[in-house]
């Protein structure tokens, strides 16, 4: 996220020393896949958008032969992403935004995304992509939520072939 890269290069690299060290293996503008029989998954995350450099090419690439999963930390990335007319991702699971934190009859006081309330919480569609933006359980700037409940998730994946069963 954002706030992982607060500080210096040496305390970024010892935090990211330590998760390793925690079995805790971070994506850092990388892929890894995981095979189950004849079906790939795809974990992609790219940098965080507002810290850091994002790499975007993984994105040039036809990823057809797998089921994409895209983890990045801010939707505000969404848009760049969508703007090819391509399949780029079949989910992405985002964070940052908090809800809105302090939000009132679904509009924030305050957004930390660039777009408003356009990415501020739950599932979303845009040129045939879906994704969710999840409020999370923490916060930012001040230690408060109103109309904005923390949350966790347990999202399940299910093939074609086994929906199509039953």
């Amino acid at each position: 996220g954002n706030h992982d890269r607060h500080g210096s290069q040496k305390d970024f690299s010892r935090l990211l020393e330590h998760m390793r060290a925690n079995s805790i293996f971070p994506l850092i503008n990388e892929e890894h896949i995981i095979n189950m029989g004849e079906t790939k998954i795809s974990l992609y995350a790219s940098d965080d958008i507002r810290t850091s450099i994002p790499d975007l090419s993984f994105f040039d690439n036809a990823n057809a032969d797998k089921f994409v999963i895209f983890f990045p930390h801010s939707p505000d990335i969404l848009p760049e992403v969508l703007q090819k007319n391509r399949k780029a991702f079949d989910l992405a699971l985002c964070g940052h935004t908090h809800g809105g934190q302090i939000a009132l009859f679904g509009k924030a006081l305050h957004s930390s995304s660039e777009y408003k309330n356009r990415y501020l919480s739950g599932w979303k569609e845009e040129k045939k992509h879906r994704f969710f933006i999840t409020n999370g359980v923490g916060t930012s700037l001040i230690p408060v939520r109103i109309g904005a409940r923390p949350q966790m998730h347990a999202i399940i994946l299910v093939s074609e072939q086994a929906r199509h069963l039953g």
